[in-house]
């Protein structure tokens, strides 16, 4: 009775793969980094704001066989963090009874990268997100907490952009 199961089961899935297959589905891939910059030294002011951001960073680049380094002459690729502007949640909308209704979060990051001779591997960038919430007077520690969530997606969001550029830079003698 098994095994005329886990045939059924076997035929059941094999044309479920294929049409998986056939129409281009594949599990995403970790970004291919040249392996000569490999090895990242992140330089940025020493601020919560930063530090908030690079403890984003630094799980997401591990993921993607990074390293981080403390040592700038050790580095391959130093990405240098040259602003990060993250102002107060802005009140977009208004309910009925004239309280606060829709709030949006805003995250600007402006970066480069350049290998440990000075040279510009990814020139001055300035990369932004937002994020839209709602709330009211009733539900203030609920919004401050989903505004953290909603500021730590947008900063995994541009870690990732960072990443992408970083995977973009040509292997030749970075």
């Amino acid at each position: 009775m098994k095994s005329s199961l886990s045939k059924y089961l076997v035929w059941l899935a094999l044309p479920l793969l294929l049409l998986l297959a056939s129409c281009g589905f594949h599990l995403r891939n970790m970004l291919t980094v040249p392996a000569n910059l490999r090895l990242i030294y992140i330089n940025a002011p020493m601020s919560n704001t930063y530090n908030s951001f690079i403890q984003t960073f630094t799980p997401l680049s591990a993921v993607n066989h990074l390293h981080i380094t403390n040592s700038r002459a050790q580095a391959q690729a130093i990405i240098n963090i040259i602003n990060i502007y993250q102002p107060a949640p802005q009140m977009t909308s208004m309910t009925g009874s004239d309280q606060a209704g829709q709030y949006t979060l805003y995250y600007e990051i402006t970066f480069n990268i350049e290998n440990p001779q000075g040279r510009v591997l990814v020139p001055v960038t300035t990369m932004q997100q937002s994020r839209s919430f709602n709330s009211n007077a009733s539900q203030i520690l609920s919004a401050n907490s989903q505004a953290q969530r909603l500021t730590v997606d947008m900063q995994q969001t541009l870690a990732n952009s960072i990443l992408n550029q970083l995977a973009s830079v040509r292997n030749s003698n970075s």
